[in-house]
């Protein structure tokens, strides 16, 4: 069964409006963890990936 996406997310989108909650989407970033020396912003932290994890695209 195929899903039409943009039809999905704005249902999604709705619903979460509806109930006066926040919505977020876009695609995850994937960061080295031996080379990454930082902070990832607590806003962006669901959308950040260890390197290693990419195969699950």
């Amino acid at each position: 069964m195929l899903v039409d996406k943009n039809k999905f997310l704005e249902q999604v989108k709705a619903y979460f409006k509806n109930e006066n909650l926040g919505f977020a989407a876009r695609l995850i970033d994937y960061y080295d963890d031996e080379t990454f020396n930082g902070e990832i912003n607590n806003k962006d932290i669901i959308f950040k990936k260890q390197k290693k994890y990419s195969y699950q695209k």
